[in-house]
């Protein structure tokens, strides 16, 4: 939130999130009578019919095994979506971001002290390979805003616009290419763009000037723009590198990206860094793709087995409700088996009913997850992280999700009944 220059815990969206959970788990009973009615359009299934009479009448047991349903499913699916729409974001930015060939940078180049340094020797010594076209130089320094750490970052960007890194603006400036950042304006005011995170750390947008006290001088920046940047939560100052060079008197880069030739073979070039400077981490386009959606699967993984815990701890629920159900029952088991139902026949019966609980919580896990799905992305994250996500709904995985939980439940509620059957006639016996 612009003007705040807090981090705040987003209580709002978390309670929202309570009360949608709440009110579905709720309105989700409003299903049990449509489920009910299917019964009375069915001619030849005394089983499905019987299943469906029992939503007719639905006890405590069933809504609150529905709830546990709906919340499972639609909390999984609602992380999901989250997922999806950080991937998706995420591999549009990288797409749009990564226009190198090669991209050089020693080992812990990111770390929050910013200590490791590629010599301006060594840097410019590899700019002067024949086969080099362009590069792009980043140094990268941290600095104490309302006495809170930042990055401000000093760039030179490759002077070819036709290949050019672009940068996925929140708020665009006026003139986005980087030579906008060259001049000072009057009274040395120096013109930044600041990423999204930074905006939500301290409240500067589109416009803003402040002053900053750097290496012992106030020095006045002018915002022209608002980039996105999914790399960091701490938020980043961007300016050219000639004018951070002369205020920390420091030629030396962090990371450089490096534009080659159209004849050249990125490989060889690698190689011959690789064997010129050994100390350094050098990757080809491909390879740094792959490897950021890599560290990004493995980020989330987690959130798969969660998923499955969450249906799981559903599912067993189900047939937990469903031997509580079938013990109130008993005398109408004996009934039953009186007018000629067979073990199979009960437990068909019991499987259709888990179905039908089933299908009514994925019905309203979906709904609550589309609406969860919403508070994470537009609300949650961005008050958390400060990034503007795009909403994806990964389709097939929530198909996917609600179809196993379906498979699932029938299986567990067949048991049920199959299990509790016999134990009936045990007992009558």
């Amino acid at each position: 939130m612009k003007g705040s220059g807090e981090l705040r815990i987003p209580l709002a969206g978390y309670a929202a999130a309570f009360f949608w959970l709440l009110g579905l788990s709720v309105l989700a009973g409003v299903l049990f009578p449509l489920a009910a009615k299917v019964g009375d359009w069915l001619k030849n299934s005394a089983e499905l019919k019987y299943a469906c009479s029992q939503f007719r009448k639905a006890s405590g047991r069933h809504r609150l095994t529905v709830a546990g349903l709906l919340v499972a499913i639609g909390m999984a699916a609602g992380m999901g979506i989250l997922v999806k729409s950080f991937e998706q974001t995420l591999t549009s930015w990288i797409d749009y971001l990564l226009k190198a060939d090669l991209y050089v940078a020693t080992a812990g180049a990111a770390n929050a002290e910013n200590l490791n340094r590629i010599s301006e020797e060594t840097w410019r010594k590899i700019t002067g390979y024949e086969s080099v076209d362009g590069v792009d130089t980043l140094r990268r320094y941290t600095i104490q805003i309302e006495g809170k750490n930042t990055f401000l970052a000093g760039a030179t960007y490759n002077e070819n616009s036709d290949r050019r890194l672009r940068l996925i603006w929140v708020e665009e400036p006026e003139n986005p290419h980087p030579d906008s950042l060259k001049e000072l304006g009057p009274n040395d005011v120096v013109p930044i763009w600041v990423s999204e995170s930074f905006t939500r750390r301290f409240g500067w947008g589109k416009g803003t000037q402040a002053n900053v006290p750097i290496q012992g001088k106030d020095r006045q920046f002018s915002v022209l723009g608002v980039y996105a940047d999914y790399g960091s939560e701490t938020g980043t100052i961007l300016m050219d590198r000639r004018i951070t060079a002369e205020w920390f008197g420091d030629q030396a880069i962090n990371n450089l990206a490096i534009y080659l030739k159209k004849e050249a073979d990125a490989e060889r070039i690698l190689q011959r860094i690789e064997s010129d400077f050994p100390a350094l981490v050098t990757r080809t386009n491909s390879n740094l793709r792959s490897e950021s959606l890599k560290v990004f699967h493995q980020t989330f993984a987690v959130t798969y087995a969660l998923e499955a815990i969450a249906v799981f701890v559903a599912v067993a629920g189900l047939g937990m409700a469903l031997v509580g159900l079938l013990l109130d029952r008993r005398q109408e088991l004996v009934t039953l088996k009186e007018i000629g139902f067979t073990r199979l026949r009960i437990a068909t019966a019991t499987m259709w009913e888990g179905l039908g609980l089933g299908v009514i919580g994925a019905i309203g896990g979906v709904v609550l997850s589309l609406a969860l799905g919403h508070l994470l992305v537009y609300v949650i994250n961005r008050q958390s992280f400060g990034w503007t996500l795009s909403y994806h709904v990964p389709v097939a995985s929530i198909l996917g999700l609600c179809l196993l939980t379906l498979l699932t439940a029938a299986v567990v509620a067949f048991s049920v009944g199959w299990f509790g059957a016999k134990l009936k006639g045990e007992q009558e016996g």
